[in-house]
């Protein structure tokens, strides 16, 4: 649960994982009588560049509309996400706390093969086949002390090369 300091009143905003290109939001209604309803922003950077998605009017206390559902969306991006309240006034809260989240595809394509990896001082590079239907492929990489796989990065190529990062970084939030 996150909680959204809003200039009209405190709610709370919740992001789903989506399976169908989708994420749904939704928060505990505003209490604030001159409440006219709620504004969703959308970005794929964390902590700036959000953009209007949708508007929902509201009055005060209708739970049913402290909701949102933001479609066509692309699997394998993580979009963040903040909304504000708005009153009768048009005047706007600041942005609320943010929450991500991830569109998977319910429905993944086959892991990689061929995959062939050469390293070069403290650089890696990896190569692998084609999938047929992948848009994208998830890098991985294991540390040798643990047994967590962590995300690299997300790539639309059939290679990466990079660094790894050092022991016990973990990048990306993974």
């Amino acid at each position: 649960m996150v909680r959204i300091f809003a200039l009209l009143a405190t709610c709370f905003l919740f992001a789903a994982p989506a399976y169908a290109q989708q994420v749904r939001l939704a928060w505990d209604a505003n209490a604030e009588s001159d409440l006219a309803g709620y504004r969703m922003y959308r970005s794929t950077t964390s902590g700036s560049g959000y953009a209007r998605v949708g508007e929902i009017p509201c009055p005060a206390l209708d739970a049913a509309c402290a909701t949102f559902t933001d479609t066509g969306l692309v699997f394998a991006v993580r979009y963040y996400y903040v909304v504000t309240a708005f009153n009768t006034s048009d005047r706007e809260s600041g942005y609320s706390n943010e929450v991500s989240a991830l569109v998977l595809n319910p429905d993944p394509p086959t892991a990689p093969t061929g995959l062939e990896v050469a390293e070069q001082g403290v650089n890696v590079s990896a190569r692998w086949s084609p999938v047929e239907g992948a848009d994208y492929y998830a890098v991985f990489y294991r540390p040798p002390t643990s047994d967590e796989f962590r995300l690299l990065e997300i790539v639309s190529a059939t290679a990466w090369s990079g660094r790894l990062p050092p022991p016990g970084h973990r990048r990306g939030g993974q």
